[in-house]
């Protein structure tokens, strides 16, 4: 601005000697001496402030109709292609299936399969094993044994049933061996030591298979069992089973509400004959147990109770209560499990020479009672690949049959049988592990707690049992397993000269190992090693185990 100024005044300035245009011959000249003094006019703005006008506009109300029209579309529905599914391939399954190998002690082994393919209507297997040792023990008698066991089964699948078939035969021979410190009887004959046992049992059952729970479910069973022995001691039982349960809603508070009704008859017959006298008993025990089973969120409950009727001792009719509560927590991985509930079960002669087959021929049967029994529980995972069991009971029993080494016949070598009450109180833990198919370990322990009103032990009931396995499998090719088991405190009671003299037996510890290796899907050879300690345990009072053996055998699939 101070530049633009200045040029002006030098203008002015100079403009004082400039001359005018000589118009038609007149001159004139004029000469200004003066100081340029610029001035500026006073500036007027114009004052207008915008004003708001506030004119109130009125609205027509909006009137409109809506016509409804029906727009027609045809629709084409499209065939949809099923997905096909890309699971799990079936394995293959072969029919023929053979087994055997050999061992020391002079121990043969020979088992064989054969079984129906897949099939959606039926199913069938027949089965037979050889197993037989004649191996000696020093300073004892033959301890040689045999079991042949042949068994066949059958199932027919319909829409609305299935039905089931199963047939049994064994014959299982033992040497009374056991001898007391004080009779030395490894020159004894085998025959007057030898004891045999024919088994037959034969089943059929049928239970329907229906979809949905709308419908009255229910099945059938009959089955019949035979044992005897070589010293005239015969034993029939014949056990009738049914059951009958339906899904209904008759409460609010659970969407799954089931009613049911077990009922079971076991009968048996038993004759003994010894030198010339035949004894017989008859008995019969019948059980009816209903029931209510209901889901209530995470909780099952079953509530119900087993009347149960004995025709021993001019017949005895007898209650059980039957609640069971199940509990499951975050997302079923916590399982708390406890009930309260009872039974009664026939202390027959098949079933104590099956947990002992050194027993005497004539021992006294009873019905052994669970007064009451009540227990608690919990299943839970430890991560992915831990799993966790712990359980605890206790019960009230009468007419506990426990063994006895009965001294007082000729050989001195067999069991009596003897019968207290008490009760038991059981503590069981069980751990697994497992990673994938490649490896598992497991490890289980059981103590119990047998406190019997007048013997104070349960004779030849281990009061610790406690066992570790492990099973390690390499790419299908090599299966390796190993197991640990120890058997402890286990009170023994011997029957010399008319007194009872009381003892303990040697704690057990039994470790084997075995492994396969398949050679393809159809070979493979099998190597066992068992009481790899070579230790001399007794399971039976005056009765040793084979210290080390083995076994090594081949298995082939057809």
């Amino acid at each position: 601005m101070k530049r633009h100024l200045l040029l002006f005044t030098m203008l002015v300035l100079a403009g004082g000697y400039l001359f005018g245009q000589i118009v038609d011959g007149h001159h004139e000249e004029v000469r200004v001496v003066k100081s340029y003094n610029p001035m500026i006019d006073d500036a007027f703005k114009i004052n207008i402030n915008p004003v708001i006008t506030d004119t109130a506009i009125s609205r027509e109300p909006l009137q409109y109709e809506i016509t409804p029209m029906k727009l027609s579309t045809d629709i084409e529905i499209a065939p949809i292609r099923a997905a096909r599914m890309t699971g799990m391939p079936q394995s293959e399954l072969y029919r023929l299936f053979l087994k055997g190998g050999f061992g020391n002690y002079t121990t043969p082994y020979f088992e064989v399969f054969y079984n129906s393919l897949r099939s959606r209507r039926s199913s069938y297997g027949l089965h037979y094993k050889h197993l037989s040792s004649h191996g000696k023990l020093d300073e004892y008698a033959f301890p040689g044994y045999s079991e042949n066991t042949f068994d066949l089964n059958a199932s027919l699948f319909g829409q609305s049933h299935i039905f089931s078939f199963n047939g049994a035969y064994d014959r299982d021979v033992v040497h009374f061996y056991g001898r007391p410190d004080t009779l030395v009887n490894d020159t004894l004959d085998n025959k007057s030591i030898r004891q045999r046992f024919h088994s037959v049992s034969v089943d059929a059952a049928m239970r329907s298979n229906y979809f949905g729970n709308d419908r009255l479910n229910h099945g059938v069973g009959l089955d019949y069992r035979m044992i005897n022995d070589l010293y005239n001691t015969a034993e029939h039982n014949i056990k009738f089973d049914g059951y009958l349960n339906k899904a209904v809603t008759w409460f609010s508070f659970s969407r799954y509400q089931t009613i049911g009704l077990d009922v079971a008859t076991d009968i048996f017959n038993t004759r003994m004959a010894q030198d010339t006298t035949e004894n017989v008993f008859n008995q019969a025990l019948v059980k009816l147990n209903p029931y209510m089973e209901s889901k209530i969120k995470d909780m099952d409950v079953r509530v119900g109770g087993t009347f149960g009727y004995e025709s021993e001792n001019n017949g005895t009719l007898r209650f059980y209560p039957d609640i069971h509560l199940k509990i499951s927590l975050s997302e079923h991985k916590f399982i708390l499990i406890g009930g309260l509930d009872g039974n009664m079960e026939r202390s027959s002669f098949a079933l104590m020479a099956n947990e002992n087959p050194f027993i005497i021929s004539d021992p006294e049967m009873r019905n052994t009672i669970t007064k009451i029994r009540v227990y608690g529980g919990l299943r839970t995972a430890i991560g992915a690949r831990m799993n966790f069991t712990a359980r605890v009971s206790s019960e009230s029993v009468s007419n506990y049959a426990m063994f006895y080494a009965d001294t007082a016949l000729t050989f001195r070598n067999r069991f009596g049988v003897i019968y207290d009450d008490g009760t038991i109180l059981s503590l069981k833990a069980e751990l697994t592990y497992q990673a994938a198919e490649k490896i598992k370990i497991g490890g289980r322990l059981l103590y119990q707690d047998f406190n019997m009103n007048t013997e104070g032990y349960a004779w030849h009931k281990p009061a610790f049992t406690s066992g570790i396995d492990i099973r390690y499998n390499l790419e299908d090719k090599i299966i390796a397993y190993a197991g640990i088991n120890y058997l402890a405190d286990i009170k023994v009671k011997t029957l010399e000269e008319g007194k009872m003299v009381t003892g303990s037996l040697k704690n057990i510890l039994d470790i084997n190992f075995g492994a396969e290796y398949r050679y393809s899907k159809l070979l493979s050879g099998f190597l066992r090693l068992n009481n790899l300690a070579a230790s001399k345990y007794y399971r039976w009072q005056h009765y040793p185990a084979h210290r080390f053996n083995m076994m090594i055998g081949v298995t082939y699939a057809l």
